[in-house]
């Protein structure tokens, strides 16, 4: 009992060190315009408070995808999936990523997975999923 309850205590502070430890730096934004700084440092700091929340990372993968960092933002959508494997967004942002990386293979299994989740969004992905398969298959 003294060990579930310790456990139930300790949870987020474990949590938290786990997966701060995998959200990736910054990367470096010399250059970039000062809304786009504030938005990716203030949504990185969001984030390395609650490292542990699905949406908060998934949040900063969105903002990251939006600037075109695509290696930290594949990495964080990854993050957003190992802490909640059935939110159909991050499977649908992933594949969005993927087929702007070229990569058709991952770009078809991730809308797979939002359709096994998301039955009531199968039109729109499965017709995005026709699309992808049409443009790669030259």
């Amino acid at each position: 009992m003294v060990l579930l309850v310790s456990y139930w205590i300790l949870e987020p502070f474990v949590l938290r060190i786990i997966h701060a430890a995998d959200i990736p730096e910054m990367p470096d934004l010399t250059g970039y315009p000062a809304p786009v700084v504030e938005l990716i440092e203030h949504t990185y700091g969001e984030t390395m408070d609650k490292p542990y929340a699905d949406d908060i990372v998934g949040k900063l993968a969105m903002v990251y995808h939006a600037n075109f960092f695509y290696e930290p933002a594949e990495s964080c959508y990854g993050i957003a999936l190992a802490l909640n494997d059935r939110e159909w967004l991050w499977y649908y942002y992933t594949a969005l990523i993927k087929e702007e990386l070229g990569d058709t293979k991952s770009t078809i299994e991730n809308l797979q997975n939002v359709v096994e989740i998301k039955p009531n969004l199968a039109v729109k992905s499965q017709i995005y999923f026709v699309f992808t398969l049409l443009a790669h298959h030259d």
